[in-house]
C-alpha cells in the first residue's frame, strides 16, 4: 500500500477514537518511510508527530516526548514552513510541561511554548485567541497555509 494512503488511514482511524489502530497504522507508515529511505522526510515527521499526539492523549508522556522531539528535529533540518514546525514545538512543550525536572527542561518548555504561541499569533492574525492552544488549532494552521 502507498505510504500516503497508510498515513491517511491512520487519520481515519484516529478521528472516531480508535487510538490503538491509529497508532499501529502511523507506526507502519513510519516504518515504510524508513524502508524507502525517507526517514528525513516531512511524511516521516508527520507520522512521528501523530504517534506523539496519540501517546500524549493516552497519558504516555515519555513516549510522546521522543516522537515530538524527533518530529521537530526532522522539520528543523528540512527547514519546513512555520506552520509545520509549530505543531511539533507545541506538542513537545505540552509534554515538557508535565515531565520537565531540570531547570534546563523547564526553560526549554517555556521557550517552545512562547515560540509556538508567537508563530500561531503571526499566522492567525485577528483570529488568534490565547486559549486556542490545542492540537486542532495547530493542525488548522497547516490546512490554512496550504489551501
Amino acid at each position: 500500500m502507498d505510504i500516503h494512503i497508510t498515513y491517511h488511514f491512520g487519520l481515519c482511524y484516529r478521528a472516531p477514537g480508535k487510538l490503538d489502530l491509529a497508532a499501529e497504522t502511523f507506526k507502519t507508515a513510519a516504518e515504510e518511510t524508513r524502508a524507502h529511505n525517507m526517514s528525513k522526510s516531512l511524511l516521516h515527521a508527520l507520522c512521528l508527530y501523530k504517534q506523539g499526539c496519540i501517546e500524549f492523549q493516552a497519558g504516555r508522556v515519555v513516549e510522546a516526548r521522543s516522537f515530538f522531539q524527533d518530529s521537530l528535529d526532522i522539520r528543523e533540518v528540512l527547514k519546513t514552513a512555520d506552520c509545520e514546525r509549530v505543531r511539533a514545538m507545541h506538542g513537545l512543550a505540552r509534554v515538557l510541561d508535565q515531565v520537565a525536572v531540570t531547570d534546563e527542561e523547564k526553560m526549554k518548555q517555556v521557550e517552545l511554548f512562547s515560540k509556538a504561541q508567537a508563530i500561531r499569533k503571526n499566522l492567525q492574525g485577528d483570529e488568534y485567541t490565547p486559549e486556542g492552544h490545542i492540537e486542532e488549532a495547530y493542525d488548522g494552521l497547516v490546512d490554512g497555509q496550504f489551501r
